[in-house]
């Protein structure tokens, strides 16, 4: 059993991001995984200072916020899954922030799995590969932890799904974490 953490920036409930991510999180239960989600959205999660105290040894961000205890359950978490859509070239507001955040903790963010669920509109490809490319980017930023999945849906309406498959693919990834 693993101890799977959540994260999605999704900023609407009952859509297709919540549609993937519960079929994720229904597979890792199927699978015997405790499962976790947090909601960008419902914490406060300053925007970084750019101070530079979180990157010396010891040294602790200054802004009080909910972004500690966040890191903490990373910390805390075999898989971290990050969930978001693609917003102006890129993932939306929420995630950048929460990643500009992760600068801090990054060093006790080891040999986690980290899996990546993305929602985006069916004509919008090209936002979808930059926005997995910048996760790639992040994940790659923590020492030896692989990725070890990507579904993405792509899905015009909320409440409609691209397609069946890559909500099999969530479940399926969820259980194979």
């Amino acid at each position: 059993m693993k101890k799977i953490l959540v994260i999605s920036s999704n900023p609407r409930r009952d859509d297709n991001s919540d549609t993937l991510c519960a079929r994720f999180r229904a597979g890792a239960a199927e699978a015997g995984h405790e499962v976790a989600e947090v909601l960008l959205g419902d914490l406060r999660i300053d925007p970084c200072l750019g101070c530079g105290n979180c990157s010396v040894e010891g040294g602790v961000c200054p802004l009080q916020d909910d972004m500690a205890h966040l890191a903490s359950r990373m910390v805390g978490s075999e898989v971290i899954v990050l969930d978001t859509t693609p917003r102006a070239c890129a993932m939306g507001g929420p995630m950048k922030n929460f990643i500009d955040r992760c600068c801090g903790c990054r060093h006790e963010i080891r040999a986690k799995e980290f899996c990546i669920l993305l929602t985006a509109a069916g004509r919008d490809v090209w936002q979808a590969e930059r926005t997995v490319n910048r996760l790639r980017g992040f994940v790659g930023s923590f020492d030896s932890s692989p990725l070890k999945g990507i579904v993405c849906d792509a899905a015009r309406r909320p409440g409609a799904s691209g397609s069946e498959q890559p909500l099999q693919e969530a479940c399926e990834l969820g259980r194979s974490c």
